[in-house]
């Protein structure tokens, strides 16, 4: 039988397997995102199970204005086209509903699929890099601008930097930003412009 199970934040077996299944595919979750996600929504993240074991993955996490994001939709390779993903993905759309307004995080090769099934338009497409944090990390403190200065994330009100997280990306993600941006062995930096006012942030 075919279920559709809830992940919460003590879901541990359920977590790792949806950590697990990310890291398969290469998309490099971070430690911690779960928990990250599930403060903003609580109800957004599923793995499917059949018979009691884990083959899918699937999210659709829930912002203000009735805007979802959808994402990590993932089947185990011998139990594709069978009708578990598309069931999964269904039932989240349902709980996600009413939905003014969708976006989604997806590979190349599905993104044909992703646009007929839902009428979506790619945009925006995203690279993977390697990062060295600590070599980043001193080329930042070598940085030297009359333009603005970068600032550790404590340093700065963490309101005024949801503020301008909420003009850049459109909706207020506040729970999400107050785990994410202060999950342990994050290296969160803000730019600040000559007026004090934030420019950017990079977490």
């Amino acid at each position: 039988m075919f279920r559709i199970r809830l992940i919460t934040t003590t879901s541990t077996l359920l977590k790792h397997y949806y950590q697990l299944s990310l890291a398969r595919e290469g998309w490099r979750p971070c430690f911690g995102d779960i928990d990250c996600y599930l403060q903003l929504d609580p109800t957004g993240m599923y793995v499917g199970a059949l018979n009691d074991k884990p083959i899918a993955t699937y999210s659709a996490i829930k912002y203000a204005d009735g805007y979802r994001h959808l994402g990590s939709y993932i089947v185990k390779e011998e139990y594709q086209k069978l009708g578990h993903g598309l069931n999964l993905e269904e039932s989240c759309l349902a709980n996600s509903a009413p939905i003014k307004n969708m976006s989604l995080y997806t590979t190349p090769e599905m993104a044909r699929k992703v646009e007929k099934r839902h009428a979506m338009i790619s945009r925006w497409p995203v690279g993977i890099y390697d990062l060295n944090i600590s070599k980043a990390l001193d080329k930042l403190r070598e940085y030297n601008s009359d333009s603005c200065e970068v600032k550790h994330i404590n340093e700065i009100n963490m309101q005024d930097v949801c503020d301008y997280d909420t003009d850049v990306f459109g909706y207020n993600r506040i729970k999400f930003l107050e785990k994410w941006l202060n999950t342990p062995g994050a290296h969160a930096r803000v730019a600040v412009n000559k007026e004090g006012s934030i420019v950017g942030y990079v977490a």
